[in-house]
């Protein structure tokens, strides 16, 4: 993290842009089944959320936008919530392709 509150990120103009939002996730420790030695993966915990300022060839800036974002926490895209679905306008005395 920057002095004046910046994140730089790893990741460059190649893949994101200006104006992109990202939940930021604390992770936890890994968890690995015994039996196999596998890393099974780990908890998450969601902290905040940073949106893109700049972004360069190699790195990007961002600013934090929600709770308390930290070095070493993962992002993950947001994504615009779908619209809801709308069932189409019906005439009177119209069910489906059905009349009654």
């Amino acid at each position: 993290m920057e002095p004046d509150g910046a994140l730089i990120l790893n990741y460059g103009e190649a893949l994101l842009r200006p104006g992109d939002r990202f939940a930021a996730f604390a992770v936890g420790r890994s968890y690995v089944d015994p039996d196999t030695g596998q890393v099974l993966g780990a908890r998450e915990t969601e902290v905040g959320a940073v949106e893109i300022v700049d972004a360069e060839q190699g790195f990007a800036v961002a600013r934090i936008v929600a709770g308390d974002v930290g070095e070493g926490d993962v992002l993950e895209r947001r994504r615009a919530p779908a619209p809801e679905a709308r069932s189409p306008k019906r005439k009177r005395g119209e069910l489906g392709g059905a009349r009654w």
